[in-house]
């Protein structure tokens, strides 16, 4: 058997400890990919949603249906989301996999349950969406936003505490909370944009964004 010297040990301790360091890194690398890969799709889903909701209600969401749930609220994010139950079948959805900040408070059905393992949407109510709604989104102004990652932020008014309102041309940027240094936006269209800071975007008119805020 060979004998190894002190340097040879120590290159290879060296080499080691440098995997070490690289592994970690390059899982969550990886990690955040996925995650950010499931939140589009999420985010595509709901735009859906959205759309379906507005194609059998006179090109209205549910923000302007006086029969909605979530008709001229701009307080509770969650019932805006809870009117699409329908449309988009399960509450997870609300959830981004990159809110570990809130994904203790994913809800697992719409309404109330007296079930212990069923987690439902209105007793966590905002605690269990990581998505703010548009509402002033337009079905009939494709380029209107029409829901986004919760941690935007922008140098716009915010209206009541949780709402803001950015106009044209306007700033948005994200915190990195969910996602390292960019976020993403459904637009009325259906399609979903990443942002990177600092991004400048124009719109037309103004947009509301309703934020899941608790406190």
């Amino acid at each position: 058997m060979k004998n190894w010297s002190w340097r040879e040990l120590g290159v290879v301790t060296c080499c080691l400890a440098g995997l070490a360091l690289l592994v970690p890194g390059g899982c969550r690398a990886a990690r955040a990919k996925a995650e950010a890969f499931k939140c589009v799709n999420q985010q595509r889903a709901m735009a859906l949603a959205f759309k379906v909701f507005a194609n059998d209600n006179d090109d209205l969401f549910p923000y302007e249906m006086t029969n909605s749930l979530a008709y001229d609220n701009s307080r509770e994010a969650w019932l805006h989301f809870q009117t699409l139950s329908n449309e988009l079948g399960t509450p997870k959805v609300l959830m981004c996999p990159a809110d570990h900040e809130r994904e203790s408070n994913m809800a697992s059905v719409w309404g109330p349950s007296i079930e212990p393992k069923r987690v439902d949407l209105p007793s966590k109510g905002n605690r269990a969406v990581s998505y703010f709604v548009g509402i002033r989104a337009d079905e009939s102004i494709p380029s209107s936003i029409l829901l986004g990652d919760r941690d935007v932020e922008a140098p716009a008014e915010r209206l009541d505490g949780r709402v803001l309102r950015i106009t044209r041309p306007s700033h948005l940027r994200f915190t990195g909370r969910l996602h390292p240094n960019w976020g993403y936006v459904a637009m009325a269209d259906g399609s979903v944009q990443q942002f990177t800071e600092p991004v400048q975007k124009n719109y037309p008119g103004t947009n509301l964004l309703l934020l899941p805020l608790f406190r």
